[in-house]
């Protein structure tokens, strides 16, 4: 297995590719992944080593198509350790890696997922890498999250592999660094079967002996990338919570021994920058965060069916009834990670007016238990518009931040990202699955913000990356990007690399209402859509690939390298449209029109 893997110098954030082989169409694809990522008119430096794929004539024919776009800047010949990329892979190794563990064989029942560099500590995003493109071979996919136990009995204090519930995932231990090792507080005096239930798991993997050679160089460098990532958050103490449905109590002091009982009193109780992990168990309650915590489940349930609480001043405007919330700037960084949540009157999962949050690993279904109804807000319908609850997984007004891995399934509709309170920009929405919202899209970027379009710091759904997920069997279209009212903008938008198949409505739909709208900008590239129906707005009368309509403004998108089957119109248009990229695309035989 290898990893084809970038650092962005300014912001920390991480691209990888797991693959089986490292030749030129792995790292061909790694270079479009980028070229996706970035704005067309930005110049991508690129610092990596002399590996024959990075120089193949693949390579170079590729980058021929692209003039401009990429900068090579080489290492020296066998000075690839220059690279500090090299940093952040001796960093997983020595997470991931254990005497224990190196034979472990390829496929074993306990790699549960692969994860990205990103996840090697949720602080990522903060720590300034100098430092662009690197790569790493592993024999196991790389790293792994694996249900095994991190402490055996009768070796306590002794860990065999890291510490993984906190380092692997979540925030590391701020007392002693990215590599901190639990202290005999951390684990207590519990039982062995309490250890055994701890949350989380090890990591697994095996690298290569070539890589084990050169550990003595790396492993200066690796300290000295150690103590980038420790250095911005090195005088913060921040606390591990336990919650269990196992001997436990609200009175208890939420410690590893003697764990809380609900997840809120956890919440309420924890200060700002905690870890809190939540044994497997339904919890029959209502989560509200409003400070920075990691919440962690080992497959735990939230199930919010007859809750109708809420926080000001969400309650006053009669947003009630929410599984779980993220709201507010002081929950900025925020990580929710591995639960289910479900039967809620309203949306399974709602963050807003913060930032830099990550929503991964989670199940939201069968939420939207209000709908249409008038028990909240929005549940209640809005002129002939049936109220949605909110759907399944809501942002609104949120900025930099990810929702990864995610399943939305049976809900009203499925992923929503919104502005009434605030712009939602730049955010990343990437490997979810969102399928079987029956009566709402799979995934939406539409604009309620009368002021987005005179004032972007007030509103406005922008420059949000919509990449490699899963949109099948909504009630709506698969992705859909739409401007309501005068003022409203969903712009600058892009839609890359997923599959839109088997919805109610056109795979991909961009639609502006009104003047004073703006739905220019927007991007649909490299999806793979089909069989999927009609777009009414558009008036396309037959089931639709895409569908572009303007009632009144001139629209400019670009639309490009698409495949699209089992339609009547792959692409249906109608108003002041300019398209790019309309020749590059895809069409089987079981399309009837291309392009009307």
């Amino acid at each position: 297995m290898s990893i084809l893997a970038g650092i962005d110098l300014h912001s920390g954030h991480s691209f990888a590719n797991v693959e089986d082989r490292h030749r030129s169409v792995e790292f061909i694809g790694l270079l479009k992944r980028l070229d996706a990522y970035y704005p067309p008119e930005a110049t991508i430096r690129v610092v990596l080593d002399n590996h024959s794929a990075h120089i193949s004539k693949e390579t170079i024919a590729y980058l021929a198509t692209r003039p401009g776009r990429f900068e090579y800047v080489h290492t020296p010949k066998h000075g690839s350790w220059l690279n500090l990329i090299e940093c952040a892979f001796s960093k997983m190794a020595r997470r991931a890696c254990s005497r224990d563990t190196r034979t472990a064989p390829f496929g074993s029942a306990a790699v549960r997922s692969v994860k990205t560099p990103n996840h090697t500590g949720s602080t990522a995003h903060r720590a300034i890498w100098p430092i662009l493109l690197g790569r790493v071979y592993c024999r196991l996919p790389f790293p792994v999250k694996a249900r095994t136990v991190g402490y055996p009995a009768g070796r306590r204090g002794n860990p065999r592999v890291a510490n993984s519930a906190a380092s692997t995932y979540g925030r590391h231990d701020r007392r002693a660094g990215p590599m901190a090792r639990p202290t005999r507080s951390d684990i207590g005096s519990c039982p062995p079967e309490r250890r055994a239930r701890r949350p989380g798991g090890g990591l697994m993997a095996l690298v290569s002996s070539h890589r084990r050679s050169r550990a003595a160089v790396l492993g200066l460098a690796a300290a000295v990338a150690a103590l980038i990532l420790a250095a911005p958050v090195a005088a913060a103490a921040p606390s591990r919570l336990y919650v269990s449905k196992e001997h436990s109590s609200d009175a208890n002091p939420c410690s590893w021994s003697r764990p809380c009982l609900t997840i809120g009193h956890a919440v309420n109780v924890a200060p700002a920058e905690a870890t809190i992990y939540v044994d497997e168990g339904t919890y029959k309650e209502q989560v509200s965060i409003t400070k920075e915590l990691t919440l962690k489940g080992e497959d735990s349930v939230i199930d919010a069916i007859g809750q109708t609480g809420g926080i000001p001043p969400l309650a006053s405007m009669g947003i009630v009834g929410y599984g779980l919330l993220v709201f507010g700037p002081s929950a900025s960084g925020t990580v929710i990670d591995n639960f289910t949540v479900e039967h809620a009157l309203g949306e399974g999962i709602l963050v807003g007016g913060t930032s830099k949050v990550t929503i991964e690993n989670n199940t939201v279904r069968l939420n939207d238990q209000g709908f249409n109804t008038k028990k909240t807000f929005e549940c209640q319908a809005q002129g002939n518009i049936p109220g949605d609850c909110g759907e399944g997984l809501h942002l609104v007004g949120v900025t930099w931040s990810r929702l990864v891995d995610n399943l939305v399934e049976n809900n009203v509709g499925g992923i929503l990202i919104t502005d009434e309170i605030g712009p939602s920009s730049h955010n990343v929405i990437a490997h979810n699955i969102s399928r079987n919202n029956k009566l709402d899209c799979g995934i939406t970027l539409p604009s309620h913000n009368a002021l987005a379009l005179a004032h972007p710091t007030k509103g406005g759904v922008y420059d949000n990356l919509v990449i490699d997920n899963v949109s099948e069997g909504n009630g709506g279209a698969g992705v859909g990007m739409f401007a309501s009212i005068p003022g409203t903008a969903s712009y600058d938008n892009r839609v890359i690399d997923n599959t839109l198949r088997n919805n109610g409505q056109a795979g991909v739909a961009i639609h502006a209402h009104a003047p004073g709208q703006n739905v220019s900008g927007n991007v649909i590239r490299g999806n793979m859509i089909s069989g999927n129906g009609i777009d009414p707005d558009s008036g396309s009368g037959h089931p639709t690939g895409i569908a572009l309509f303007s009632a009144a403004v001139p629209v400019t998108v670009t639309v490009s390298n698409n495949h699209i089957a089992n339609e009547y119109w792959g692409i249906f248009r109608k108003g002041p449209l300019t398209i790019s990229g309309l020749s590059t695309n895809h069409y089987a035989k079981s399309v009837t029109h291309h392009v009307n």
